[in-house]
């Protein structure tokens, strides 16, 4: 599969995309194409050094807009802040029905704590504003699309590891189920993560609220890299 993750510089897009690098072709996108070849470049020097000769897949550097157009899955590893003007630019460069996977956590630190910040929208219907998760808001942007949200609680550092297994959950949530099953079989790859879905795309506030409350439990208790495994 080609699978695109746009503004890829963060620690998960860097670690999810040097772990399905090992069977895809991974396109690393950001707003400067030297600046995504040169990640790519370093992503897969990684990956090759890792998995040797068992390694099919590929790393290649983009423009976001030009990994958003090749791709078979965009995966939006944009800081929240960014994520909706992203979307609502790149939407007519994004093929329709195209898998968007969305780990975006709208957060504030207030006082030295995380507090979970979901967008706001005008709800005409009702005359009055509603909040929802950023899945929801990039669903919105892109119409076409076909979104699941997850991978928000992955330790970051530790999927950039190759040598470590992360042994965690990841939860989804979508209203495509056949986008659940593609996403719960890509989760699979990578050895020790169990994908579990949480239910419609509706609920996804739930799971992006998560992050921020593992922030403080990390801050507040100094555990290193909590995540989140259901028993």
């Amino acid at each position: 599969m080609r699978i695109a993750f746009l503004g890829g510089t963060g620690g998960l897009g860097e670690g999810l995309a040097m772990r399905w690098a090992s069977n895809h072709q991974i396109l690393v996108g950001s707003r400067s194409r030297e600046k995504g070849i040169a990640l790519a470049s370093r992503y897969l020097e990684v990956a090759r050094k890792h998995y040797g000769r068992e390694m099919s897949g590929s790393v290649e550097g983009r423009t976001n807009q030009e990994a958003a157009s090749d791709a078979e899955i965009i995966v939006f590893t944009i800081p929240y802040q960014h994520a909706v003007e992203v979307a609502k630019a790149l939407r007519s460069h994004i093929p329709k029905n195209s898998l968007v996977i969305s780990p975006i956590v709208p957060m504030t630190k207030v006082s030295g704590s995380y507090t979970y910040s979901p967008y706001s929208v005008y709800d005409s219907s009702k005359n009055s504003f509603a909040f929802i998760s950023a899945a929801e808001a990039i669903s919105r942007e892109i119409p076409s699309a076909r979104v699941v949200s997850g991978f928000h609680t992955l330790p970051a550092k530790g999927l950039s590891r190759l040598e470590e297994e992360v042994n965690v959950d990841v939860l989804l949530a979508s209203d495509d189920e056949e986008g659940v099953t593609t996403v719960s079989d890509l989760t699979k790859e990578i050895p020790g993560l169990r994908p579990l879905f949480a239910g419609p795309l509706a609920v996804s506030y739930l799971i992006e609220s998560v992050t921020p409350l593992l922030l403080n439990i990390s801050k507040n208790s100094k555990l290193k890299e909590p995540s989140v495994k259901i028993v």
